[in-house]
């Protein structure tokens, strides 16, 4: 469990990327409370056990976002973010089933970037290039099966495992009323010295 607070003094402007992106500027600060409870066997991809992390984080202040082209305009600067990740691993045979997913709620408050939640990537809606789904509630499940099909010199790490999960969830603005993405992935995961 751990309770601390952060301040920051942002300056963020933009040296590469479309010159009509906006900038940030100004001081942020934020209480947080991160609890987490971690019985799995490795880190990568265990062979059983728990991982669940909960954390509130409250915004006392945000930067203030500078467009291109107008005035500057304040960010929402007092709101509560919460989420929620799990997952649960447990041998099956040769191979692993496992579960997981998460919840992110920043409750009534409408955030913009960054302090928004992404989808979009490995195990969080894979079919999806990394941060393509933005916003600021998300719900996100993922279930498969992992299977062993050989292993790497102890030297050089662990086993080589082939598998297949299936993601759903999605981002939406209000907390009553997700929108739903579903897709299936499937994959070669190889626990190396290198990760």
């Amino acid at each position: 469990i751990r309770v601390g607070y952060e301040q920051a003094d942002t300056d963020l402007n933009l040296e590469i990327g479309s010159p009509l992106l906006p900038t940030r500027n100004g001081k942020e600060a934020m209480v947080r409370l991160d609890v987490q409870i971690d019985t799995q066997t490795s880190p990568m991809v265990p062979t059983r056990g728990v991982f669940l992390r909960g954390r509130v984080d409250h915004y006392l202040d945000t930067a203030d976002i500078v467009p291109a082209i107008g005035d500057p305009y304040d960010e929402v600067g007092d709101f509560t973010r919460m989420e929620l990740r799990g997952s649960w691993f447990k041998r099956a045979g040769p191979g692993r089933v496992f579960t997981g997913g998460g919840f992110g709620t920043a409750f009534d408050a409408k955030p913009r970037q960054p302090y928004n939640f992404v989808l979009g990537g490995p195990f969080t809606q894979g079919a999806l290039v990394p941060g393509t789904l933005v916003g600021p509630n998300y719900i996100q499940a993922t279930g498969g099966y992992l299977h062993e099909i050989g292993r790497l010199p102890s030297l050089l790490g662990g086993p080589v495992l082939a598998g297949g999960w299936f993601e759903t969830g999605g981002v939406y603005e209000q907390i009553d009323d997700p929108t739903w993405n579903n897709n299936l992935s499937g994959g070669i995961i190889v626990e190396s010295i290198l990760g």
